[in-house]
């Protein structure tokens, strides 16, 4: 876990590696929630309070900005969400992208997961992290219309 751990750290310095941020997360949640036997007994029984606790994409606030800024969305933050608040969305996010991917690899399963569209909103959800998590990429982005997901940042 130290090891991914490190490498995750040099690989979100990069700014070309947009999955880096996202992969962090899948370390990060990991390493919270199975760290230790006391830690995963509580999440096996109560779950994580704070996922439950984060509000979804209020969308009528301001339709013409979230027609245009879909990471909003994919992410389940607000436009105007503090880091803390967007990194707890992100968060609860994940499980989605975690749970298609468990069911990607599960054969009774597969029939009912669209890959295509499960691999579209990973990949949706990596950019939400690397573009809405740094303070500059996030300005750029909400100023500017977005045509292609925010890969110009």
């Amino acid at each position: 876990m130290r090891a991914w751990y490190q490498k995750m750290i040099q690989a979100t310095s990069d700014v070309t590696k947009i999955d880096a941020i996202g992969k962090f997360f899948y370390v990060m949640l990991a390493g919270y929630v199975f760290g230790n036997e006391e830690t995963k007994k509580k999440y096996d029984k109560d779950g994580d309070p704070i996922i439950s606790r984060v509000s979804s994409t209020i969308k009528y606030k301001d339709p013409e900005f979230y027609k245009n800024h879909c990471l909003y969305e994919v992410a389940g933050a607000q436009k105007d969400d503090d880091y803390e608040h967007l990194t707890n969305a992100l968060k609860k996010s994940v499980y989605r992208v975690l749970q298609d991917q468990r069911n990607r690899y599960t054969k009774q399963l597969v029939q009912l997961v669209d890959v295509e569209a499960a691999e579209h909103f990973k990949w949706l959800w990596f950019c939400a992290c690397h573009i809405l998590t740094n303070k500059t990429r996030r300005y750029q982005y909400d100023t500017a219309k977005d045509t292609n997901y925010g890969f110009h940042l």
